[in-house]
């Protein structure tokens, strides 16, 4: 496009701070339903996957 990986880095990728909010919500919503035992030894990282993946498969 023209433009070094600085100028994507700094405009395009999202801050830190807004991908950890996003991954709290994951797991609070997990919480408020009731499944959030079946997650039982994973890590955030990996709860918020599957809980996007579902929701994704929900919608379609």
């Amino acid at each position: 496009m023209g433009h070094d990986i600085n100028i994507h880095r700094s405009f395009y990728r999202l801050p830190q701070e807004i991908i950890e909010v996003a991954r709290m919500g994951c797991l609070l919503t997990a919480f408020n339903k009731g499944t959030i035992g079946q997650f039982s030894g994973k890590s955030i990282d990996d709860i918020a996957f599957e809980l996007g993946k579902m929701r994704k498969e929900n919608e379609s």
